[in-house]
């Protein structure tokens, strides 16, 4: 196990709070994904409260990867990629998580469009704000005495 998956479940420990990964479906995470990946339901509990979200795991740690053949890549090259990609399926883990989810407050809807570089008038750009604002809500709900500790998971 390394560094970063202990540091993880040591705050995860030490906040009381357990950690459940449940494969949903192979598919699209994004409105505007091009790429299928694997999709999580992920929980998080303790005794704040419980969070219940979606996570739509790395494409390369998902089923089904396929890499791309680069060029001058012969198939002998391009089938041992695939076999690594094959090795590298797996549930997301409690860094996975916890590096992930919103640990700042996003500020209002202009704040956050600027920050982020989106159109404040645009209505793909204003549900992305309301579900980090929603994310944000949760976590300080679960973690608000410990949010220091958690923003060092990164």
């Amino acid at each position: 196990m390394n560094e970063y998956i202990e540091q993880a479940k040591a705050f995860l420990e030490k906040t009381k709070t357990s950690f459940k990964a449940v494969f949903l479906h192979y598919g699209s995470y994004f409105h505007d994904d091009t790429d299928f990946r694997d999709v999580y339901q992920i929980t998080l509990e303790n005794l704040n409260g419980t969070y219940v979200f979606k996570f739509g795991q790395s494409l390369v740690n998902s089923r089904n990867y396929k890499p791309s053949i680069k060029r001058g890549m012969s198939i002998f090259e391009y089938e041992e990629t695939k076999i690594k990609a094959k090795k590298n399926i797996r549930p997301p883990s409690e860094y996975d998580i916890l590096a992930s989810i919103t640990k700042y407050d996003p500020g209002s809807l202009n704040q956050f469009c600027s920050e982020c570089g989106y159109d404040s008038k645009n209505i793909d750009h204003m549900k992305i704000y309301s579900n980090v604002v929603e994310e944000y809500q949760n976590v300080m709900m679960l973690f608000r005495e410990h949010i220091k500790e958690l923003s060092e998971i990164q």
